[in-house]
């Protein structure tokens, strides 16, 4: 399978830690091969260069915990096929040389990095660090001509502060290391035309599920293991499909303004108390549990495996809400999370911490105060559309097509179609969402 975890900039040079017992104590300096399958060097010195060196400075000076870190996005490698004591690059060649190229420039010690077949791309690296001549005859030559000259430039007017970035950027800023544990060459540009050709950046999602499945590990071997795997895998797809449903996707994201790259993002945020997946955040709350019991892998495995088992608490307690119903019951927890979300008068994370902590019956009247509370703000005999605020109203009128759904409701049928009310405000949220459309009487 594979090892992931996120480590700070100055283990790339030396993976000793990482790979303590496997032989590599010998090794002095890491080696990052850049296969021929790879495009050329193309980030551009006033934005993404600009970005990371300022990004970097703005962390380094925030208010923050020493031991706060500053994530950049995964490299992804596997064993050279061709060297077993390099690494070979299959996501993430961009940022490890744009890493290079600033940690030579602070005169940091650093990795080696080669280019598989393109030796002329190696010695023009050589003589734009070591003698500061640049070349723009050739599209990989410029940009890195460009960045070389905008390191430069922006340290030297940063001088003051050279030593305390080059002490963040070593120890605080990490990459999330993803070893794929691969020494096939076909396997590798597999997996670089799955992550670029089609444009599917790993996301946090993909990266949990990969903590979890190298972290067991530590308890399994074997067929038990490949058995383990695919239990957690098939259920794994199995959550995501269903969050996939619309009807379910539109109720549970009405509230939320983050854009998740995986349906499954959702549950993870929930466990992991994050509004927006920015960063990697979501994935570290889980490196960090996992890591939380020490070294010993078989621990690490336990631990990842009681994170796996609240990962499906989590969607149990959450798809339970479109289940509430029997043949001879309303869905009225269906209802209530519904309307609460679809109004945004609650929060999607306090409902289901109200849910994974009481019965069924206790939801539900917890859901009623809710509603109960928020109606109990606005004097209905007072409400007009010419005054009234118009959110009220709509709110009003929603709650009234809610509780008629919920008296006429047969079982799980006549439930309100939250999924395209929840879809249409969204729609016209540039023009106000929903109007209100009414018979207002006039004298004769």
């Amino acid at each position: 399978m594979s090892k992931i975890c996120t480590i700070p900039i100055s283990e790339l040079s030396k993976l000793t830690s990482l790979y303590s017992g496997d032989n590599r104590d010998c090794i002095e300096q890491e080696t990052f091969i850049i296969p021929d399958y790879q495009r050329g060097y193309r980030w551009e010195a006033e934005i993404h260069i600009n970005a990371l060196l300022n990004d970097v400075l703005d962390f380094m000076n925030m208010s923050r915990k020493t031991d706060d870190r500053y994530c950049l996005q995964p490299i992804v490698v596997s064993q050279s096929p061709k060297n077993k004591d390099a690494w070979e690059v299959i996501d993430g060649q961009q940022r490890l040389t744009t890493l290079y190229l600033l940690l030579k420039a602070l005169n940091l010690d650093t990795f080696n990095l080669e280019f598989e077949t393109r030796t002329l791309t190696n010695d023009f690296l050589m003589k734009l660090i070591n003698e500061n001549e640049e070349n723009h005859s050739r599209p990989d030559f410029h940009f890195m001509s460009d960045a070389w000259r905008k390191m430069n430039s922006w340290i030297g007017e940063h001088k003051k502060q050279r030593l305390k970035y080059a002490a963040t950027l070593l120890d605080n800023v990490h990459v999330i290391w993803y070893d794929i544990e691969s020494s096939s060459r076909e396997t590798n540009i597999d997996a670089f035309n799955r992550l670029n050709i089609g444009k599917i950046a790993l996301t946090d999602a993909e990266l949990v599920k990969a903590l979890i499945l190298s972290k067991i590990k530590g308890k399994y071997c074997g067929q038990e293991l490949a058995l383990r795997q695919s239990e957690i895998s098939n259920e794994w797809h199995r959550m995501e499909i269903e969050l996939q449903k619309p009807y379910k996707w539109e109720f549970l994201t009405a509230s939320s303004q983050s854009d998740y790259e995986s349906h499954l993002d959702l549950i993870f945020n929930l466990l992991a108390e994050n509004d927006e997946s920015k960063n990697y955040s979501t994935y570290l709350w889980f490196e960090k549990h996992v890591l939380s019991v020490g070294n010993n892998p078989e621990q690490q495995a336990d631990e990842a495996l009681k994170l796996w088992q609240s990962i499906r608490h989590a969607f149990a307690c959450v798809n339970s809400w479109f289940c509430d119903a029997t043949p001879d019951t309303a869905p009225t927890i269906y209802h209530y999370v519904g309307y609460l979300l679809a109004t945004r008068k609650s929060k999607l994370r306090e409902l289901y911490a109200d849910s994974k902590t009481n019965g069924k019956s206790m939801f539900t009247k917890k859901l009623r105060d809710r509603i109960l509370e928020y109606v109990n703000q606005i004097n209905l005999d007072e409400l007009n559309y010419e005054e009234s605020n118009s959110s009220d109203i709509k709110n009003i009128l929603l709650l009234f097509n809610v509780l008629t759904c919920e008296n006429i409701a047969d079982g799980i049928y006549n439930r309100f179609p939250f999924d395209r009310y929840n879809a249409i405000e969204k729609e016209r949220k540039g023009s106000s969402g929903w109007s209100l459309e009414h018979i207002f009487a006039q004298k004769s």
